[in-house]
């Protein structure tokens, strides 16, 4: 799913994120190494919560956080497909493909 990215090269610089926290933005460094990044980074970059997310996979924010912050794997593929289409990954790859 990611491949097109790795093979272009593109995840050897840290992508800087503009985050709105309280109506200050803030810039954050985010290391891109493997597709819970990617979730990360898109799920900031659009805006959702660990909440959001979660319920689209059917698990709580808590327990999604818990993916995130590697304490438990994400290796369903069905979820990881799900959050990326919500996320809208697959459109940002097509862009970056082309």
């Amino acid at each position: 799913m990611f491949k097109k990215i790795k093979q272009k090269d593109i995840l050897k610089e840290p992508i800087k994120v503009n985050i709105e926290k309280n109506n200050k933005t803030e810039l954050s460094k985010i290391e891109i190494n493997d597709y819970i990044d990617q979730f990360i980074y898109y799920r900031k970059l659009r805006g959702y919560t660990q909440d959001d997310v979660g319920k689209v996979i059917g698990v709580s924010g808590k327990y999604y956080y818990k993916y995130e912050n590697r304490i438990h794997q994400l290796n369903d593929f069905n979820k990881i497909r799900k959050i990326a289409d919500f996320l809208e990954i697959q459109e940002e790859l097509k862009k970056v493909a082309k």
